[in-house]
C-alpha cells in the first residue's frame, strides 16, 4: 500500500514506523557493506599469509625455525584483529547517529540496543574464525591433531571478538573516529608490547626459557581472552548507557 506524503503526517503512528523500517534497512544495507568486507579482508589475509609462510609448522630443527612459526602464527590472527577493529567502527559511528534520533524518539532503550550490537557480533565473528583456521592451520602445516586445531580456533575466535569490541568500545569512547583512532593505537602499542612475543619471559628450556610459555598456562591463556571479550563487551553497553556525544 501506498501513502502520499501528506496522509504520513497526519498520521504520527504510521510516520514513525514508516521511519523505523527505514532505519532498518539503512541498518542492514550498512551491515551487509560491513559484513562483506570483513569476510573478504580475511580471506585474503588468510590466503596471503599462507602462501608467505607456506608449510612454515614443519620447521622445528633449531630456534630460528622456532622464532618464525611463532610470529606467523602471531601475525596472522593480529592482521584480522586489526581489520575486524578498524572496520567495525565506521558502522558504529553512523549507527549512533541513528541511535540518538530513536532512542530520543522513545523507539527502545540504550542497554537492549547495546548488548544487542554486541551479541550480533558473535556468529560472524564465529564464521570469520572457522575459515581463517581452517585456510591458515592447513596452509602453514600445522600438526593435525583435535586439540591443537581447537586451541588455535578458540584462542583466534576469542582475539577476533574482543578486538572487534575493543573496536566499538573506541568509537563509544570517543565524539568521533578520529580520536577513536588515537585510542586505539595507544590500545595497540601497549597489547602487542605486552603479548609475550617481542618481550620474552625467561624460563626452562628454550620455549619457557625464551617465551615463558607453559602447558599448563593453556586454560589460563583461555580464561584471560575470555576476560578480555567479556569486559570490552560490557564496557562498550556501559558507555552506550552513559556516554552522549549528541551535538543539538
Amino acid at each position: 500500500m501506498i501513502y502520499t506524503s501528506q496522509h504520513n503526517t497526519l498520521n504520527p503512528v504510521l510516520n514513525s514506523s514508516n521511519y523505523a523500517y527505514g532505519s532498518i534497512d539503512l541498518y542492514i544495507e550498512d551491515t551487509q557493506e560491513y559484513n562483506l568486507s570483513r569476510i573478504g579482508l580475511t580471506l585474503v589475509i588468510s590466503l596471503l599469509l599462507g602462501s608467505i609462510f607456506w608449510r612454515i609448522g614443519q620447521l622445528r630443527k633449531n630456534s630460528a625455525d622456532l622464532h618464525s612459526v611463532i610470529g606467523a602464527m602471531h601475525l596472522a590472527v593480529l592482521y584480522v584483529c586489526f581489520c575486524n577493529h578498524t572496520t567495525v567502527q565506521p558502522v558504529i559511528a553512523s549507527e549512533r547517529t541513528v541511535f540518538y534520533r530513536e532512542n530520543s524518539a522513545g523507539m527502545y532503550t540504550v542497554l537492549p540496543h547495546a548488548l544487542s550490537q554486541v551479541m550480533v557480533e558473535m556468529p560472524y565473528v564465529l564464521f570469520q574464525a572457522t575459515y581463517f583456521s581452517l585456510i591458515i592451520y592447513s596452509m602453514m602445516s600445522f600438526q593435525w591433531t583435535a586439540m591443537k586445531f581447537l586451541f588455535f580456533f578458540i584462542i583466534s575466535f576469542l582475539s577476533f571478538l574482543y578486538f572487534t569490541y575493543f573496536g566499538m568500545l573506541a568509537m563509544a569512547l570517543s565524539p568521533n573516529m578520529q580520536a577513536a583512532a588515537i585510542l586505539s593505537s595507544s590500545f595497540f602499542i601497549l597489547f602487542t608490547l605486552l603479548s609475550g612475543f617481542i618481550i620474552p619471559k625467561p624460563i626452562r628450556d628454550y620455549v619457557l626459557k625464551h617465551f615463558g610459555y607453559k602447558e599448563d598456562f593453556n586454560g589460563i591463556m583461555i580464561a584471560v581472552l575470555l576476560g578480555f571479550v567479556i569486559l570490552f563487551a560490557l564496557s562498550y553497553a556501559y558507555c552506550v548507557r552513559s556516554l552522549n556525544f549528541q551535538k543539538r
